[in-house]
């Protein structure tokens, strides 16, 4: 179910233009190569314009753990997400119960935080 979530959420933002362009990272047919040539590309432009370019890495790690989930249900609806989507979502991303199987052992349920 979420390969068939994912892939439809991924056609909605490509196909609405909800993503920035110069977003790479999860998309179909972009890489960090897009990336690294686009940078260079502008380094490029600006020496030629004797002008300077300034970048700023940012390495957000674990960054799924740390996605405040009514914030980004929030940003689902603002961008046109609703209906069975939304709440599809939304059961997903609350409530989560888990179980460990071991060598046939199963431990007993508990519940995710992230």
């Amino acid at each position: 179910m979420e390969i068939i979530i994912n892939q439809r959420m991924k056609w909605y933002l490509e196909s609405n233009n909800i993503l920035a362009h110069q977003q790479a990272g999860f998309r179909s047919f972009r890489s960090t190569e897009d990336q690294t040539t686009y940078l260079a590309q502008e380094i490029e432009n600006a020496f030629q314009a004797k002008m300077v370019t300034l970048v700023t890495w940012v390495d957000l790690q674990r960054a799924f753990d740390k996605v405040r989930v009514d914030g980004l249900l929030m940003k689902l609806q603002r961008n046109g997400v609703g209906g069975t989507m939304y709440r599809w979502i939304k059961s997903y991303l609350f409530n989560r119960r888990a179980r460990v199987n071991l060598d046939g052992t199963s431990s007993h349920k508990f519940l995710q935080r992230n």
